[in-house]
């Protein structure tokens, strides 16, 4: 019973918490017009690293991830690009295992100051491992953006 009571009084008077909201949810068309870029790639490492916001006041812990682009539909050119995410925790950060194949679609804005070259992501976009994303990935292959 004591339990019970300590319990509930922790949750009661929690002050913060912490929790994603991927408030607007839109469609696929919608993820492939609004992304900036989109590619299939393989993950070849995976770093934290804190950035500085746009106005210089706040420090924010993101994981960069380096992806081996394998097809580039839209919005990038080259063989490899770093991504950045949010580390999870409420922060609606996504996560990439090392030597797997992902659909990615990113964006400038958010993290730190726009075309500065950084892109990031997040859960809320359409991300996931190809082999998972077939009609995802059918439908961003037969350049429908």
């Amino acid at each position: 019973m004591i339990k019970q009571v300590i319990t509930l009084f922790l949750l009661t008077f929690t002050l913060v918490s912490y929790a994603c909201s991927c408030k607007n949810y839109i469609g696929m068309a919608d993820h492939i017009s609004n992304s900036e870029i989109i590619l299939s790639g393989t993950v070849t490492s995976a770093q934290n690293c804190q950035l500085e916001t746009e106005d210089n006041k706040n420090i924010k812990n993101v994981q960069s991830y380096r992806f081996t682009i394998l097809n580039a539909f839209k919005g990038i050119n080259g063989k490899s690009i770093d991504i950045i995410t949010g580390r999870g925790f409420g922060d609606c950060g996504d996560h990439f295992t090392i030597g797997k194949e992902y659909l990615i679609f990113a964006y400038d804005n958010g993290y730190t100051k726009k075309n500065d070259g950084l892109y990031e992501t997040s859960i809320c976009n359409w991300n996931g491992l190809v082999i998972e994303k077939e009609g995802v990935y059918r439908n961003v292959n037969k350049n429908e953006i």
